[in-house]
């Protein structure tokens, strides 16, 4: 019942996170309210689902705490099913009230900005994501940061990530976020940059978070 709680926990936070943030996308033109949305609502959920799972909403953070042995194999993985399952939800929905939409659902593409790129999209996400997954082992992990301004930590984190790269790759940080609103279009043009990306940027973040934290 426990281990349930926390996979339902990641399917709630994953979900309102990929639906806020693509929402945000289609219904506003400003970069400003497109971060503050993904970023608020990242704050939210570690303050309310951290103590039931570590709120991780993100296959990224999940797999490098995996590498880490801070979460262990089987629950990560099924951490990473139902996180998938909670984006799949929010793109659909987004796709029920909004099925017009010009950004096929607020997915995470390559920009004009980098003529479409899809290497140095690679680049900019695992950049991006880097400093997710730095602030997230040292707010959240090592304990090292008062529990009380981790979400604010964490949150703050992701939307200045969005204001620096959004423009560029869409700032997705996040497999899930983009893997969302690409199953509800049918558009998974290189979406392997969002897996990748993500998932070294994260990697490599903690371990330097471990460095800094003095941790072997």
């Amino acid at each position: 019942m426990v281990l349930l709680r926390r996979f339902l926990a990641e399917l709630v936070g994953t979900f309102l996170l990929v639906f806020v943030g693509s929402m945000a996308v289609d219904s506003s033109s400003s970069l400003v309210e497109v971060a503050l949305a993904h970023g608020l609502t990242l704050m939210a959920m570690v303050y309310v689902i951290g103590p039931v799972s570590g709120c991780h909403i993100n296959p990224a953070i999940t797999v490098s705490l995996m590498v880490f042995r801070k979460v262990r194999a089987v629950e990560g993985l099924a951490y990473i099913v139902f996180q998938l399952l909670g984006a799949s939800l929010a793109g659909f929905l987004h796709a029920v009230i909004l099925p017009e939409s010009g950004t096929f659902y607020g997915l995470t593409l390559p920009g004009g900005a980098i003529n479409g790129d899809e290497g140095v999209a690679l680049l900019v996400e695992a950049v991006a994501t880097f400093s997710l997954g730095f602030a997230v082992y040292m707010a959240a992990v090592s304990g090292r940061v008062n529990d009380a301004v981790s979400g604010l930590v964490i949150g703050l984190t992701l939307a200045g990530a969005i204001l620096a790269v959004g423009p560029l790759t869409g700032a997705s940080l996040n497999p899930a976020r983009t893997f969302g609103p690409a199953l509800a279009s049918g558009n998974f043009t290189a979406h392997w940059v969002y897996w990748i990306g993500p998932t070294v940027g994260a990697l490599v973040g903690m371990a330097a978070a471990r460095t800094v934290a003095g941790e072997k």
